[in-house]
């Protein structure tokens, strides 16, 4: 089910058997429009596009942001189809002992269940689904940068034509014309010069577990939020996160074993005191298995909230984990620090 990034990509910029053959004929006919023309000296160049996607460091990051989704919607599916096996092991045990009308209700159970994972796995992998929406979303805009990269810099070099080495329709070129080194050092300087940058001035940000109603409070939402929320941004290139063992130990500090009264005023003094620049808080509620929660990022400069982000999910870890994770980075892809 997991797709790598570079199957994606060879898909993205036509590298199937039918795309390489057109690719092919296309090449051919400018070489031989180019050779009639005698107009000018050709000048050819060339790129081994497949090392550029593997080598463009974003690219590879990009490639392990979609992965971590796709691990996310397989947990999903897991979690549905764990439960029909489950299902139908329970149904076996009990059909002896059960009435046709029974036995008819359980299998229709079954039915509706084994429908919904169909409906999930489709809307996950089927057209224009998640995965390929989150693909377009996350993968393409540094697919387009390769191919910005290699048009800018086959102009400076006064390039006519540049061919594709990957593509299997080079068989021979000068390697004084490949300029494949150039395009992944042009790629990969602005991701250096992002790291040099944040690696700077990176600001440091606690996570507080969320203020809970009672039904909340009941099965423990507001910490359980908190660890999601701080694994979807631990790895975060913005921001240095503080642990949760830190941020709980110094909470309970300042409010007691239990953590019963969790406030802006009391996160703010934890916060100082751990040393963090940002902190995130927020408030959660639960009405039967429905889950409503906010998010706002806290300055601790000065005590403002500067973001607001809001999420609904079904009271289910995998569910909270997805929601509140995309929550946690819009809430902190909008700041500017």
């Amino acid at each position: 089910m997991d797709k790598t990034l570079f199957q994606m990509c060879q898909i993205d910029r036509g590298m199937t058997m039918k795309g390489w053959a057109v690719k092919t004929l296309v090449v051919f006919i400018a070489l031989a429009t180019l050779n009639d023309l005698k107009a000018k000296e050709i000048r050819i160049g060339f790129v081994d596009v497949n090392r550029v996607l593997k080598e463009y460091r974003d690219l590879q990051n990009a490639k392990n942001q979609l992965n971590s989704f796709v691990s996310q919607w397989q947990a999903q599916l897991d979690s549905v189809k764990h439960i029909i096996d489950s299902m139908k092991s329970a149904y076996e045990q009990e059909k002896p002992m059960l009435s046709d009308e029974a036995k008819l209700q359980k299998e229709q159970e079954i039915q509706q269940k084994e429908e919904e994972y169909k409906g999930l796995w489709n809307s996950i992998w089927g057209p224009n689904g998640q995965f390929e929406r989150k693909k377009r979303e996350i993968v393409q805009p540094f697919v387009r940068k390769v191919d910005s990269v290699i048009t800018d810099l086959a102009k400076s070099l006064k390039y006519d034509l540049v061919l594709d080495v990957s593509s299997g329709v080079v068989l021979y070129g000068n390697t004084e014309d490949d300029f494949t080194d150039l395009v992944i050092q042009e790629l990969n300087k602005e991701y250096l010069v992002a790291i040099d940058t944040t690696s700077i001035a990176k600001p440091k940000v606690a996570v507080f577990p969320l203020k809970e109603d009672e039904n909340a409070r009941a099965v423990n939402l507001g910490t359980r939020l908190q660890g999601f929320i701080a694994s979807a941004l631990e790895n975060s290139p913005r921001i240095d996160l503080i642990s949760t063992a830190t941020v709980n130990d110094a909470l309970q500090r300042e409010a007691g074993p239990t953590m019963e009264i969790v406030d802006v005023g009391l996160c703010l003094r934890v916060a100082r005191t751990i040393g963090a620049d940002y902190f995130v808080f927020g408030e959660v509620n639960k009405s039967g298995e429905d889950v409503l929660f906010r998010l706002k990022l806290y300055s601790v400069k000065d005590g403002r909230q500067l973001q607001e982000e809001t999420g609904q999910s079904a009271d289910r870890d995998v569910d909270l984990m997805i929601q509140a994770g995309d929550a946690a980075r819009r809430l902190i892809a909008r700041q500017e620090f």
